[in-house]
């Protein structure tokens, strides 16, 4: 009898044992996917923009292959390129790499966008105050005005509607479809047309007015081209401007003639802004700057013989500031830094605060609540704009040495010996360094 009430009391001992580790197996699984679940959450992956000031087709060419690599890594979300030039050669490549999303009436022709189309059927979303004009294959145009829709086929009006089709304040959505020998332009307007495949889309506004174009993208996805209006230094407002209701947390805001980007270091620079809010602008190190030149001489990325008497041991980037006027010395700092790439993409140079002298805006990264609290006030000082005096006057602006770019030029060096000599020599490390594997 004891037996067996020693062999019972084994028993449901070793079964509540088994119970408890069981139970503890379970919660340790339950806990551990919770933790996969909870490390990285979805919700909180920062939306990173580009946005580039353009753009030179010399420059640009070597610059977006880096921009592409880097989106193609999920490290950039989309490429803004911001239409400051007139050249058609220039106009003709951003309008080959990307969608249009923003017209003015700077350009009176048509361009074409590359929405998707489906069952030849192409959804838009158009914002505007007036005088928006779209073409369909060539033949056939849309002119859509605030209070009235017209068709016109060769200049001659076949079909017209009013009513209120615009809003400058709100995207108006408007189908276009092709269907049993008609064209449907949203749910009332149609007009006999032999049916053919939507195969060319052109769109422009006129008058002076501003047009935002929204569409599901066909190709070149998330490459945005919005064409200015303005086209001075002065009036670069109207693109800082357009991310104050933009959805982003990262903004990294380039110049066209940026030729190289350290791939390996990027997202290192991007968390640094992210994790670093109570700086208001972090500058990669630009080599070709005055405040870079400046820091990587102090830190023996560049010798003192590479530089001229006018750089050579001064107190503060400030007192190197005419660099920018110097070709000659610019010549010396581009062999120098293709000759020694790994030395600068190795340094660890610590993060450097630049309250006492001026950063750059050749490149630059911000995040959204910086960003909002530096330019909130734009449209009211739009008239005496200036970026760079936005930026200089702030507290808190970092240089990221660690963060190589290369800014090809200044304006004022390529009058006084910088040549485009050595734009090969960054499109073969171009070219090189995006044919290595990605880390």
């Amino acid at each position: 009898m004891l037996k067996r009430k020693k062999f019972l009391l084994s028993s449901i001992l070793v079964c509540f044992l088994f119970s408890v580790l069981l139970g503890g197996l379970c919660f340790y699984l339950k806990m551990s996917a919770h933790k996969k679940t909870v490390f990285v959450p979805e919700e909180h992956k920062k939306k990173i923009i580009a946005t580039v000031f353009a753009g030179r087709k010399k420059y640009m060419s070597i610059l977006v292959p880096y921009l592409e690599k880097l989106k193609e890594a999920g490290q950039i979300d989309e490429v803004h390129f911001w239409q400051f030039t007139k050249n058609d050669e220039d106009v003709k490549y951003l309008e080959s790499i990307s969608n249009i999303h923003k017209t003015s009436s700077e350009f009176d022709e048509y361009r074409t966008i590359h929405p998707k189309i489906t069952d030849n059927c192409l959804n838009l979303k158009i914002k505007a105050k007036d005088n928006c004009f779209i073409r369909i294959n060539k033949r056939i145009e849309v002119n859509i005005e605030r209070n009235s829709v017209s068709l016109r086929r060769e200049g001659l009006e076949i079909a017209s509607w009013e009513g209120n089709f615009l809003d400058p304040n709100n995207f108006v959505e408007l189908k276009i479809k092709i269907e049993n020998n008609k064209l449907y332009v949203g749910k009332i307007l149609s007009t006999e047309f032999e049916n053919s495949e939507i195969e060319i889309v052109e769109v422009h506004t006129g008058n002076g007015n501003d047009g935002y174009w929204d569409y599901e993208e066909g190709t070149n996805l998330n490459y945005s081209l919005l064409d200015s209006r303005y086209r001075t230094t002065c009036h670069w407002a109207e693109a800082y401007a357009y991310y104050l209701d933009y959805d982003f947390d990262i903004l990294i805001k380039t110049d066209d003639d940026i030729v190289f980007i350290d791939r390996n270091r990027f997202k290192e620079f991007t968390t640094y802004i992210q994790n670093n809010s109570q700086h208001t602008c972090v500058i990669p190190n630009l080599v070709n700057h005055a405040c870079s030149l400046f820091y990587n001489n102090k830190n023996n990325l560049i010798p003192d013989d590479i530089l001229g008497e006018s750089y050579k041991n001064k107190a503060s980037p400030n007192d190197i500031f005419n660099y920018f006027k110097d070709g000659e010395e610019a010549v010396k700092i581009h062999n120098y830094f293709l000759n020694n790439i790994s030395k600068f993409t190795e340094n660890d140079i610590a993060p450097i605060n630049l309250n006492e002298c001026f950063p750059s805006i050749c490149m630059f990264g911000i995040n959204k609540i910086n960003f909002m609290r530096l330019f909130s006030h734009i449209e009211s000082d739009r008239k005496e704009f200036d970026d760079e005096r936005y930026i200089d006057l702030q507290a808190g602006n970092m240089l990221y040495p660690r963060f190589v770019a290369f800014h090809y030029q200044f304006g004022p060096q390529m009058k006084s010996g910088l040549t485009e000599e050595s734009l090969p020599r960054f499109k073969k490390l171009m070219e090189e360094t995006l044919n290595s594997v990605f880390p």
